[in-house]
Parts: C-alpha cells; sequence; structure tokens
C-alpha cells in the first residue's frame, strides 16, 4: 500500500495512517507481549517471569489450564496480556481500515472510484470497506478490557478473579476479524496497484501483489467478493502467509 503514497498525499501531506507503516506501533506493543515456554522447563514465562508450568508447551490449552486453575496466578498476569494482545490487534486493524479507505475514496486515492474502472456498471471493492468498518467496529467492543472486571465465587473466598479465560475468547475474536481486514486491505492493495501499475511496485510490495493475484484474480466486473475476501484470510493465516511475513518483516511477524 505505500507503494501508492503518491496517491494518497492531502494538501501535500502524507497522512498518519501511512506516515505510521503498517501497522504503526505495533511491533512495540506486541514485543511487550512475551508468552513464551522456557526450553527444558516447561515453565510459561509472561513479560519473561515464570508465572507456572505446562506439560506441552505446544498445547495453548495445556499452557492456559495450570494458570487458571491455581489460586494467586488465576490466569491474572496471563488476563492482563491478553487485554493488551487484544488492544493491540483492535487498533492494527483500526489502521488498516482508514487505509482501505483512502485506497477506494477517490478524493483522496486519485483513482477510479471503488478501485473498479467501470463503475457505473459495478460496485467494485465498496463493500470490501464497509465490511472492514463493521469489523472495526465491533473490536472496539471486543476490546474493553476483561481483567478490570471481577466477580466474587467460592462462598467469596475467590473475592477476586481475573476474567482471564473471556480475555483470551475475546483476543481471539479480535485476532480473527484483523485477518479478515488485513486480508481486505491486500486485496485493495492489489488492485490498486493494477491500476497504477505493478511495475512501479518496490520488490516487497512485487512480493505481496504476487501473493493476494496467485489467489484471487483483478477486480473487473462485480462478482462474490465474499470467496475473495475469505480466500485470503485463508492464505494469510497459513503457512505461506506466515512464511511470506516473515521473509519481510523479519522477526516482528510471528
Amino acid at each position: 500500500v505505500n507503494n501508492v503514497r503518491l496517491h494518497v498525499q492531502v494538501n501535500g501531506g502524507t497522512p498518519t495512517t501511512i506516515l505510521s507503516g503498517p501497522p504503526g506501533g505495533w511491533a512495540d506493543g506486541v514485543a511487550q507481549f512475551q508468552f513464551t515456554v522456557a526450553p527444558g522447563t516447561n515453565t510459561v514465562k509472561v513479560w519473561g517471569k515464570g508465572v507456572g508450568t505446562t506439560g506441552d508447551p505446544n498445547t495453548l490449552l495445556n499452557v492456559f489450564a495450570p494458570l487458571m486453575s491455581t489460586p494467586y496466578p488465576a490466569g491474572q498476569p496471563v488476563a492482563l496480556v491478553l487485554d493488551y494482545l487484544g488492544i493491540i490487534a483492535s487498533e492494527w486493524a483500526n489502521i488498516s481500515e482508514r487505509r482501505i479507505e483512502r485506497m477506494v475514496n477517490p478524493a483522496l486515492s486519485g483513482l477510479p472510484p471503488f478501485l473498479v474502472v467501470q463503475g457505473g456498471l459495478n460496485s467494485g471493492l465498496m463493500i470490501a470497506q464497509y465490511t472492514a468498518a463493521s469489523l472495526v467496529s465491533e473490536n472496539k467492543v471486543w476490546s474493553h478490557p476483561s481483567s478490570v472486571d471481577s466477580i466474587p465465587t467460592s462462598a467469596n473466598q475467590e473475592d477476586h478473579v481475573s476474567m482471564g479465560t473471556t480475555a483470551g475468547r475475546k483476543a481471539g475474536v479480535i485476532l480473527d476479524n484483523l485477518t479478515r481486514v488485513l486480508a481486505i486491505e491486500l486485496v485493495c492493495g492489489a488492485q490498486a496497484a493494477d491500476l497504477i501499475g505493478p511495475e512501479l511496485l518496490s520488490s516487497a510490495g512485487h512480493q505481496v501483489w504476487e501473493f493476494v493475484r496467485s489467489i484471487v484474480p483483478p477486480w473487473d466486473r462485480d462478482r462474490v467478493l465474499s470467496l475473495d475476501l475469505q480466500a485470503v484470510a485463508d492464505a494469510l493465516a497459513s503457512d505461506r502467509g506466515r512464511k511470506l511475513a516473515q521473509a519481510l518483516v523479519g522477526g516482528a511477524a510471528r
């Protein structure tokens, strides 16, 4: 998307969502989210501190289970970072949606409305932005931290609980929504590149364009949009998508 920067400048300046890069300050936030299992010890660490043990480090449920069934941890350290992860993912999706808007809006991009040449006959990628906006708005609800809530249980013996299970479930929903929003940005970005000329892309941009075009064809006329978006979202979450992300941004992508 950054390769079409000349088409999204407003009043001689580059918008914040472009200057921030993909996807803003998320990498710094993810760097704070350290949830690891120490090799050889199976000690679970959050923010570098041991908070429990697990039998199988490859099973997420086994990692969380002991933390959510012991007195002090009660999932609290995990609940806090899972809430934080949800906020990070929500903000990433928010920035992504604004970049989508800048591509489909002809007043901001200088490209055909909704990235389709025959706009009178086709709605193009208009509904794609609708979908992204809806998912981002939903994420704002899911992003309210569960760890600030508590309700006593067990005859008030457990008078403060972490709500960590809910934090984990919500983070999962937000991450799923983020994947779909990023898929929409990729589809719109590839279409914008087709209109401008893929040869103008950087090496990294061209790799992403090729990735998208190996999954879905250009948008010449209206068709069922959901199939394209789901196909790209699935590919983005696959081993192939992760390997591409790792190749492009290195250790920041996991």
